[in-house]
C-alpha cells in the first residue's frame, strides 16, 4: 500500500510539473515580438536586439511568470527517482540532485533570457559573452545529467532503456535546431519555445511512467 501511495503522489507531482512546463511554454511564446521564421535570431545579440521590440510588460510578466513555472519543474523528482531506484541510492541520490540543478539552471537561463532585452538596449556587446557563459554552466549540466542516466541504465536492467534518450538534454538542443529550419510565420515563435517543449517531453515522460498500475 505504501508503494502505491507513493506512485499516486510522484504522478500527481510529475503532473504539476507538466502544467509548470506548459505554462512557461506560453511565457516563451509571449516573448516572441512577432512572427517571422525560426532563421530570424541566428545568434544571441541579434535575438536581444529582436526581443527588444517586445513591449516590457510582456518581458517582465513572461520572465517571472516562467521562472516560477520552471521551478515547479523539481516536481518531478519523485517520479525520476522512482524509476532509477533499481540502480542504487548512490544513483538514484545524484540523478535527483542533478535533475533539481538542471531545473535551477533553467530558471537562471530563462531570467537571463529575459534580462537580455535591457542588455541589447544598453551595450548589445555584453548579450553573447553572458550567454556563453550561461551556456557552458548548462552544457555542464546536460552532460553531467545524461551521464548518471546512462550510468542508472548500465547498472539495472530494470531502468528504462529510454530514459536517457527522453532526457531534456536530448529535447532541449535537437529541437531547438530543428525548430531553426521551420519558415514563417510560426518559426520565430516556435524556436523561441523549442528547448521548453523539449522539457515537458520529459516531464511528460516522467508522468506517464510514474502512474500507477490499476491493480494497485
Amino acid at each position: 500500500m505504501d508503494e502505491a501511495v507513493g506512485g499516486a503522489m510522484a504522478h500527481r507531482l510529475a503532473g504539476l510539473a507538466v502544467a509548470g512546463g506548459l505554462v512557461n511554454l506560453v511565457c516563451d511564446v509571449a516573448l516572441a515580438p512577432g512572427w517571422g521564421p525560426g532563421s530570424a535570431a541566428p545568434d544571441p545579440s541579434s535575438a536581444a536586439i529582436l526581443l527588444g521590440q517586445v513591449p516590457i510588460w510582456r518581458v517582465v510578466g513572461a520572465t517571472v511568470v516562467g521562472a516560477i513555472a520552471i521551478s515547479s519543474w523539481t516536481l518531478a523528482t519523485p517520479a525520476l527517482a522512482r524509476l532509477v531506484r533499481p540502480a542504487g541510492p548512490s544513483l538514484t541520490f545524484a540523478v535527483s540532485v542533478l535533475h533539481v540543478w538542471f531545473v535551477g539552471g533553467c530558471v537562471t537561463f530563462h531570467v537571463l533570457f529575459g534580462s537580455t532585452v535591457w542588455a541589447a538596449d544598453a551595450d548589445p556587446s555584453q548579450v553573447e559573452p553572458m550567454w556563453m557563459a550561461m551556456g557552458a554552466v548548462m552544457g555542464m549540466l546536460f552532460l553531467s545529467l545524461l551521464g548518471t542516466l546512462g550510468a542508472a541504465v548500465f547498472r539495472s536492467p530494470d531502468v528504462p532503456r529510454w530514459l536517457p534518450f527522453a532526457s531534456p538534454v536530448v529535447g532541449m538542443t535537437v529541437l531547438p535546431g530543428l525548430a531553426g529550419f521551420i519558415p514563417a510565420p510560426v518559426g520565430l515563435p516556435l524556436t523561441l519555445s523549442a528547448s521548453t517543449a523539449g522539457a515537458v517531453v520529459w516531464l511528460v515522460a516522467l508522468w506517464r511512467t510514474a502512474q500507477p498500475s490499476p491493480t494497485s
